[in-house]
């Protein structure tokens, strides 16, 4: 084999390896080792986040399930999301948990990557009645008790 030829079957090469990777960057293969979490709520949001681990780089669509029960047999919400590089593989998704669920009520979630399904997270709006918090202090050498409300 000559210089010029090794160097056109390298280059074909590496083509058909670019090419590949295009294709089979169609069906994205992932998974969830970070885990879920939710946060962020109010009477109506809830804030639900994950990071997707992809063994190809590049967009990844991913697909979001909320559900009442935690077997998922009532699935309330579905939504495709997407995520990259860009924001490091990590989805943060704002969730109007009030047109599903009555405030304070528990749910279930989880995201779906291709055949990987992440961790089950749970999580919930404030509840109805108005949430005051009371701070109280003791000073001991005054033997005072100090105390605020917000």
């Amino acid at each position: 084999m000559q210089r010029r030829d090794l160097l056109k079957f390298s280059a074909l090469t590496a083509s058909f390896g670019f090419l590949s990777g295009k294709i089979s960057s169609n069906v994205k293969e992932c998974s969830f080792k970070h885990g879920v979490a939710s946060g962020d709520p109010t009477h109506k949001d809830v804030i639900l986040w994950t990071r997707v681990t992809p063994k190809i780089p590049g967009s990844i669509p991913v697909n979001l399930e909320v559900s009442s029960n935690k077997s998922f047999k009532d699935i309330v919400y579905r939504k495709r999301l997407y995520t990259d590089p860009i924001s490091d593989y990590t989805i943060k998704y704002d969730f109007d948990a009030g047109l599903y669920f009555e405030q304070g009520q528990s749910f279930y979630f989880r995201f779906k990557c291709g055949d990987s399904f992440s961790d089950i997270g749970r999580s919930q709006t404030f509840p109805k009645e108005d949430v005051r918090f009371a701070c109280l202090s003791w000073d001991r050498k005054s033997t005072r008790l100090n105390s605020s409300h917000l």
